[in-house]
């Protein structure tokens, strides 16, 4: 094990746009990444890259709104160290690395979204998946996936289920439309991953005024069919 430094990016304006999103007024965050290899309290290791987000400043968020949502940050990246510790600790001697990557930001009406790639080599076995931690606009406190959920579908929750407190699971109703508007808006879908993604978790987040996002849990053997797919939330 050694001390890694730490490598900071500052990010200058950056201006909340994604390819498909539909929102007239993107805000503009100022924001910085930090990348650092610590696991624990003073313990580094080179298998460890964690990068960690800093928001500076967000356009209609004051002060103690943007520190309320740095500290929720903060705590996903200790997540991320504990997550490392536990590969790290599980079988000692086979191959193993923990990458965290800050991916994107995307914004919706009402919601701000901070995306993080996770790249896993845990008892030699390879993973990946997205972190999304979803922030009100207004206020800027943590919107959990059952809430977003009940904001977006209140006369539908019987069409899904929370897994965990990141991920939801659909029934065959919404599942359906999911298929249907990937292979609409996004010209994703292949029918070979249908079994994979109707059985699958997903990681949810909101983008422009009128797309819902799903990426679903990683399984090696459908590694081609883990991609982000849609569902409209407007007709």
């Amino acid at each position: 094990m050694k001390n890694l430094l730490a490598v900071t990016t500052i990010g200058a304006i950056y201006s909340i746009v994604e390819a498909h999103a539909a929102s007239a007024a993107d805000l503009v965050v100022h924001y910085e990444t930090k990348t650092v290899s610590a696991i624990e309290k003073n313990i580094f290791d080179e298998h460890v890259s964690i990068q960690e987000l800093h928001i500076l400043s967000i356009e209609s968020l004051n002060e103690v709104e943007v520190k309320d949502i740095n500290t929720h940050l903060r705590a996903l990246t200790s997540r991320f160290a504990k997550r490392a510790k536990i590969c790290l600790d599980s079988e000692p001697g086979d191959m193993w690395d923990y990458k965290i990557e800050f991916e994107k930001i995307v914004q919706s009406k009402n919601y701000l979204t901070t995306i993080f790639k996770e790249q896993v080599v845990c008892n030699g076995k390879p993973s990946q998946s997205k972190q999304a931690m979803t922030f009100a606009i207004k206020g800027g406190h943590v919107i959990t996936t059952r809430l977003l959920f009940n904001k977006i579908f209140p006369s539908e929750i019987n069409l899904y289920s929370v897994a965990t407190d990141d991920l939801v699971r659909l029934d065959h109703g919404m599942f359906d439309k999911l298929i249907t508007d990937s292979k609409t808006v996004l010209h994703n879908y292949d029918d070979k991953c249908e079994s994979y993604l109707r059985t699958s978790a997903y990681q949810v987040w909101m983008s422009g005024d009128e797309l819902l996002f799903f990426y679903p849990e990683y399984e090696q053997v459908y590694s081609g069919c883990q991609k982000e797919y849609v569902i409209r939330t407007r007709k």
